[in-house]
């Protein structure tokens, strides 16, 4: 493994600072998660569209890391050239951040039409706790329905035509992954306690901005 802020992201995930235990398992798993580099500020959708087909059909979760990016500003350029494309698509949270952020959900077309919701990462203090990380980055679940257990236990249901991450396959037996979700919310909710936040206010936001930058966006509600 390199030094480049490919694998920086990657030891970041592993070492479980998003709370998420999941993320940290998949990271640390050869064959598990694709990081792919981008070093322009806004590459074109159709780089991130062939990125992600190409980890579909390989059964990866893939992140896109951009460590040229580094304002709120250039996250809107970024989010105004994917939207151009019809393969993506944004929208703006019924509610805000309690810090007063505006909630931002970019969605992709799977290759066999299903809508994926994106996550986002940011180091912006406007972004909630877990998902401060050292570069923006996109994140995603190409492929389809692959784990077994969604909807069982404590893990939310699907709704139709839509995936994200809850979706992707991770090898767990039941008992190891209800013990994986149990403590990822506990961890989860530990690190948004100051200031109070709620994890669940972001499950479909990418990104949370601020009113200012968000105004430059498109938003579909």
């Amino acid at each position: 493994m390199g030094g480049g802020p490919d694998a920086h992201f990657r030891l970041w995930l592993r070492a479980g600072l998003t709370g998420c235990e999941f993320a940290r398992l998949l990271a640390g798993k050869h064959g598990s998660v694709a990081v792919e580099l981008h070093v322009d500020v806004a590459p074109p959708a159709a780089w991130l569209n062939n990125v992600f087909d190409a980890h579909a059909r390989a059964g990866h979760v893939v992140i896109a890391v951009f460590p040229s990016i580094a304002t709120e500003a250039a996250v809107v350029d970024l989010l105004t050239v994917l939207q151009a494309n019809p393969r993506w698509s944004l929208r703006r949270g019924l509610k805000t951040s309690p810090l007063g952020g505006v909630l931002i959900g970019l969605e992709w077309i799977t290759g066999s039409g299903d809508t994926s919701e994106v996550m986002g990462f940011a180091p912006f203090p406007t972004m909630p706790v877990p998902r401060r990380s050292p570069y923006v980055a996109l994140a995603t679940w190409p492929g389809g329905r692959s784990n077994p257990f969604r909807g069982t236990g404590s893990t939310p249901p699907a709704r139709p035509g839509v995936v994200s991450f809850l979706d992707a396959p991770h090898g767990l037996g039941y008992d190891a992954y209800e013990g994986r979700w149990k403590a990822t919310s506990e961890r989860v909710t530990e690190l948004m306690s100051i200031p109070p936040d709620d994890a669940r206010l972001y499950r479909r936001a990418t990104f949370v901005l601020t009113p200012e930058q968000a105004a430059g966006l498109a938003l579909d509600h």
